[in-house]
């Protein structure tokens, strides 16, 4: 059943819904599971767990485990409905008993501003007080697997126009060089098994269908040729994943964030609105105004936004047993 301690939205209006799940069963559905043997292009998998009480936390450590996630990256990832309409508080019980048939996503939750680019992020060891990147490869290799099945199932809004066309064209170059490499298959057994179509957007792929014959023979030549071009560069399978991150950044717009109503202890009603951001930190509003909804986001009435934290400190300590 979803939380009702921590009612957060997440993205809205998903209609695809995962393969169906036995009775007595709850199943955490992971975007990358870094053990799974198949010969699709996704590396998704999950775990189930029989009858007894979990909580949330519970699940996201043995999900962190199952997928290689170190402790300092951990407390990004939290657990989604199965149709992400909002996440489960840490400290949620799920019940599995006989009746139960629930499925939960294990997602990246919280994200860090620049953590590639001129301006990147960095967290710190203060054993050796030397610089790491924000995220390690297994962190990386599972946003790379949640973004993308986000890009192709159009929990992204991208919109249709000639240049983001151009752009996810490209992505799908990279991704399907990606696959070649991971299979470490030969590139024209690639381009005969997988369609660049699959590549995309459910959106584009539609209107790339409407588009005559002629034209959409052009586009078909001109990824494979991008692709047999790209494919004499001598590029690892996570520098195409890192590149593929980066291009979407470009289509994504505004950073996610999300806003939380709040009250003072003394106060009857809501009238402070807490807005986490990986972009601008933490910050409040208050306004004696009523506060409305626009989507999944509250507005105050006519106040302005007031910094309370940046986020820009991030501190990762090693903790040696003797």
């Amino acid at each position: 059943m979803p939380p009702t301690s921590d009612d957060c939205p997440l993205i809205s209006n998903r209609s695809n819904s995962l393969s169906s799940t036995g009775s007595g069963v709850l199943r955490v559905h992971l975007y990358h599971h870094p053990n799974s043997f198949q010969s699709s292009p996704d590396s998704a998998g999950s775990l189930t767990f029989i009858y007894g009480d979990y909580t949330a936390e519970q699940l996201c450590v043995a999900a962190a485990q199952a997928c290689g996630i170190l402790p300092v990256c951990h407390p990004l990832f939290s657990l989604a409905t199965e149709d992400l309409s909002c996440w489960y508080p840490p400290n949620h019980v799920f019940h599995v008993d006989e009746s139960c048939r629930t499925v939960v996503i294990y997602r990246i939750r919280f994200f860090f501003p620049n953590w590639f680019g001129p301006r990147k992020s960095y967290r710190f060891g203060p054993a050796n007080n030397q610089e790491k990147p924000v995220l390690d490869y297994p962190t990386l290799d599972y946003l790379f697997a949640q973004t993308r099945s986000d890009f192709l199932n159009g929990q992204m809004d991208v919109p249709l126009t000639l240049e983001s066309q151009e752009t996810c064209l490209g992505l799908a170059v990279l991704d399907m060089l990606r696959i070649s490499k991971e299979r470490k298959q030969d590139l024209e057994k690639t381009l005969r098994t997988i369609s660049y179509k699959s590549c995309l957007p459910e959106k584009l792929r539609s209107q790339l269908q409407t588009q005559n014959f002629v034209t959409r023979k052009r586009i078909r030549h001109h990824v494979e040729r991008s692709l047999r071009m790209m494919s004499i560069l001598q590029t690892e399978g996570r520098s195409l994943k890192l590149k593929y991150l980066m291009e979407l950044e470009s289509l994504r717009g505004a950073p996610k964030q999300e806003t939380f109503l709040a009250r003072a202890p003394a106060a009857t009603e809501a009238t402070w609105v807490i807005r986490v951001s990986g972009e601008t930190g933490i910050s409040s509003s208050h306004s004696e105004d009523k506060v409305r909804r626009l989507g999944s986001d509250l507005f105050p009435g006519s106040a302005s936004w007031q910094g309370i934290c940046g986020g820009k400190i991030r501190t990762e300590t090693n903790l040696g047993v003797k």
